[in-house]
């Protein structure tokens, strides 16, 4: 290691760059600021390595609260829906909080589709229903169904509560509804084709529609049910 130094000529004035510079070779120096970088390095390292461990701690210590949380509030609301007389507002509210919480469970949004078919039907029964509050509780309906898909697309059931939902849509008529509910019957065949409930709904749900509907498969229909027999 090489230790400088200014050294001022008299002839000169201090900050001038006529200043000399002396220089020589100092090993015990060398080693010593070498060691001390060594150790400030290390300890930032160290430093820098328990905030990341601190920062992952916290993360999964709140991602559990908001976890249990969830799985709380969702209880609770299912014993609230079970009850003699729910309060399916009440019911709402605890199931919309679990999906908030934990929006990765798809029995969560399942739940609360039930729970608007519920809440919509209180509504119709009124001698002045909220029309739109209605309808904009079906849509909620169907995004929680499909919802329901996207996290466990691979879950007949899923699919089978999505045809469900679009069936309790009907009355109000929207387009495309009896392709939907064709098409969640048919996707939910495709994950449990051994289920022979799946293959009647799906034939019910041919028959049930307001207009033609081409049936899945190819071949004859000898039935004329709107489903092939090859699918029969």
């Amino acid at each position: 290691s090489m230790e400088c130094r200014v050294i001022t000529a008299p002839f000169v004035e201090e900050e001038s760059d006529a200043a000399l510079i002396g220089c020589w070779y100092s090993p015990s120096l060398a080693t010593y600021r070498f060691t001390r970088f060594l150790t400030a390095s290390s300890a930032l390292s160290w430093m820098f390595a328990s905030l990341l461990a601190l920062a992952a701690l916290l993360v999964g210590v709140f991602f559990e609260a908001a976890v249990y949380a969830a799985e709380t509030s969702y209880v609770s609301g299912i014993r609230a829906l079970n009850q003699q007389q729910p309060n399916f507002s009440d019911v709402s509210a605890k199931l919309t909080r679990a999906i908030t919480l934990n929006p990765y469970r798809d029995v969560y949004y399942l739940a609360y589709g039930q729970n608007l078919i519920f809440q919509a039907s209180e509504e119709a029964a009124k001698q002045e229903p909220n029309v739109g509050q209605i309808q904009a509780w079906m849509a909620d309906l169907i995004n929680a169904g499909r919802e329901a898909t996207r996290i466990s697309p691979q879950k007949a059931s899923n699919w089978s509560a999505l045809a469900q939902f679009y069936q309790n849509i009907k009355p109000l008529r929207i387009a495309g509804t009896d392709e939907a509910i064709i098409d969640a019957w048919n996707k939910a065949i495709a994950r449990d084709p051994a289920n022979p409930t799946l293959l009647i709904r799906l034939a019910q749900a041919y028959s049930d529609a307001s207009e033609v509907i081409e049936p899945k498969g190819s071949g004859p229909d000898s039935d004329s049910d709107g489903l092939a027999d090859s699918i029969e």
